[in-house]
């Protein structure tokens, strides 16, 4: 099995290669070598009496660090040897601090910048890429070693072999699935493991000087190339510990765009992954059904706005009304996702639910051909329109923006609203009591209305706006439209 490792190192590295050695370093000449490496319970391959066994492979490089200097970084190519159990990275000319301690850090798969030491756990490997049999669901460059040594001085830096001792920053997961029953020719489209918002599992993390993990971009990972479930599911997971009553969410997917959805209750029973660690664990689906998805976490609604523009999602379509199953705690975080459109025939209903406490710095969806309806909005800081347009075959309906909601206009366009930017459909039954704060515009020519800054072709039933737009007097004048459900109508407008 191979570690697969790309690795990256500074591009800017001016103190590496310079014509002579800058003034407070020395240059040495050392040569690095990996011991046997993996034999405490690692992952992958066939189990043995020692753990499950990793190899290097031709092509496998690591990045090499000075006291997580950026300027004193390079890449180097793997030499594997003893059938990849060890490794050799030859001979190299490492650039030390002339004075104080020195510690030499090896790792795979990370790039170290400014910032600091920074990998990357991804998953969705290319079927090339899949390590088989058993792991052919985790990507063999999610993979985060590390090794290092410390020294007093450059000049206890032995120049003969040293020998690394790679341990492992990753943790790993070996899920097995029961109760699914694949139908005659289906296969498995994808599985998602889901954790909390505030549990990041995968994509990009900080490696710490000791090697462990923190932060971590996604609380969620896509595992492909499973033909079905006979065999367990690897994956490679930044360490964490879930113990809560909705600790993990399994989703799958399969070629038919049958859904299936497992909630795990982890409080009295914590499962836990620790880097080099494999945790076994089964989820058993007998007794659920396929369903149409529904929005129930802020994740689930940027995989409903992907599902838009992306084919992988398509189960979240199956039925043409999508329903948003419970509140959505933002927490003060941002509205994130694609910029996506609610395609014609395709019906989002809040259910009366709200999306509460965001920051709306990114429209909820761009454009409506189809319906939004029984939606509210609550406690929320708005930047933007909540919508793009609302087009001709468009509905908004049911919308209700709570006086706890607030809206800047910074200007951005010269056209600008807190509902909608345009509206050639028909938005009814809906209320607005946020309140709205226009800054002082560097324009001649704008409109705003908290509904729609102006109306031509859309239309108005049933609508109320309760709220206060603050502005200042400097700016507005002739050929500026200011209102409450709209800011200008034209002299065409009939509706």
């Amino acid at each position: 099995m191979s570690i697969a490792a790309l690795a990256l190192a500074s591009s800017c590295n001016k103190i590496l290669n310079p014509e002579s050695t800058p003034d407070g370093y020395i240059r040495k000449t050392i040569h690095l070598s990996a011991n046997e490496i993996l034999t405490d319970k690692a992952a992958f391959g066939d189990i043995t009496s020692e753990g499950y066994p990793m190899f290097w492979q031709t092509g496998d490089e690591v990045v090499l660090s000075v006291n997580g200097d950026p300027d004193l970084t390079q890449t180097l190519t793997v030499t594997p040897t003893n059938g990849g159990a060890t490794a050799d990275f030859g001979e190299v000319t490492v650039t030390l601090p002339a004075e104080g301690a020195v510690e030499i850090f090896v790792s795979t798969n990370t790039t170290i910048e400014s910032a600091g030491r920074t990998g990357l756990i991804k998953h969705s490997p290319t079927a090339a890429d899949s390590q088989k049999p058993e792991a052919a669901s985790c990507d063999p460059s999610s993979i985060l070693l590390y090794a290092k040594k410390s020294y007093a001085s450059a000049a206890d830096v032995p120049v003969d072999n040293i020998k690394l001792d790679f341990k492992h920053s990753t943790a790993y997961g070996k899920m097995t699935i029961n109760g699914i029953t694949l139908n005659g020719g289906e296969t498995v489209k994808f599985v998602e493991i889901q954790t909390p918002k505030d549990q990041n599992i995968g994509g990009t993390v900080t490696i710490g000087d000791d090697g462990s993990l923190s932060g971590g971009s996604v609380p969620s990972i896509i595992l492909r190339n499973i033909s079905d479930f006979s065999a367990p599911i690897w994956f490679a997971i930044a360490p964490t510990v879930l113990n809560s009553s909705s600790a993990l969410m399994v989703h799958i997917v399969t070629s038919a765009d049958r859904h299936f959805e497992k909630t795990l209750n982890c409080s009295s029973n914590p499962l836990e992954f620790n880097a080099g660690r494999v945790s076994k664990f089964a989820v058993n689906f007998s007794g659920i059904s396929a369903a149409p998805r529904q929005v129930k976490t802020v994740r689930d609604l940027v995989l409903l706005k992907n599902a838009f523009n992306n084919s992988d999602y398509d189960y979240w379509l199956t039925s043409n009304e999508v329903l948003l199953a419970n509140d959505l705690e933002y927490g003060g975080a941002s509205v994130t996702g694609n910029a996506t459109d609610v395609p014609a025939g395709i019906t989002f209903n809040g259910q009366g639910f709200a999306i509460k406490d965001a920051v709306i710095g990114a429209t909820i969806f761009r454009k409506i051909y189809g319906t939004v309806k029984n939606l509210k909005v609550q406690n929320c800081t708005s930047e933007i329109a909540l919508f793009n347009a609302i087009e001709s075959t468009g509905t908004l309906e049911g919308l209700i923006v709570d006086a706890n909601t607030s809206y800047n206009c910074t200007w951005s366009a010269n056209n600008m609203a807190l509902v909608a930017t345009t509206n050639n459909g028909i938005i009814k039954d809906s209320e607005v009591s946020a309140s709205s704060t226009l800054e002082d515009p560097a324009r001649t020519a704008f409109n705003f209305g908290v509904f729609c800054p102006k109306c031509t072709d859309g239309r108005f039933v049933n609508c109320v706006n309760r709220s206060d737009v603050t502005c200042s007097n400097s700016h507005y004048s002739r050929g500026c439209g200011l209102g409450g459900i709209v800011g200008i109508i034209s002299s065409t407008q009939t509706n």
